[in-house]
């Protein structure tokens, strides 16, 4: 009898032990699934910050141009409706430089709402913990 009592003990250690090794094992990985996917994340988010810094650095250079020929044009129309030059010579990029700030406005904005509803959370991980919690609570239950 007290032999079986010894035998059931070791069997509940030994069952404890392992799902206590288990579980730490299970840690382990989680945490390095989750180290592996913030790199992801991060890798894509940089790499596509790189390519908006990019473009909009040529197409700002491009813009400038486009801009003051834009605004040469404009003072140019305005003095022949009939403004003095010296009134066109101003009024002309004023007009084209409130414009490109408005439309700078709204693109600025539709960067950072997009910025914003984008999600950096590990879901993979998330979702991988609470099967892990699970499975480990059955474990449990069944000990």
């Amino acid at each position: 009898m007290e032999n079986a009592t010894t035998q059931e003990t070791r069997t509940i250690g030994s069952l404890l032990r392992e799902l206590f090794d288990e579980a730490r094992d299970l840690f382990h990985q989680e945490i390095a699934l989750a180290k592996t996917e913030a790199k992801e994340k991060a890798s894509v988010l940089g790499k596509n910050v790189a390519f908006i810094a990019a473009g909009g650095l040529v197409a700002f250079a491009g813009a400038i141009f486009i801009l003051a020929a834009l605004s040469v044009l404009l003072s140019w129309a305005l003095a022949n409706a009939g403004l003095s030059e010296g009134v066109a010579a101003w009024l002309g990029p004023l007009i084209v430089g409130l414009i490109v700030a408005i439309t700078g406005y709204i693109l600025v904005n539709k960067g950072l709402k997009t910025l914003k509803d984008g999600s950096l959370k590990p879901e993979r991980t998330i979702q991988s913990i609470k099967e892990d919690k699970e499975w480990t609570q059955q474990r449990l239950q069944r000990a």
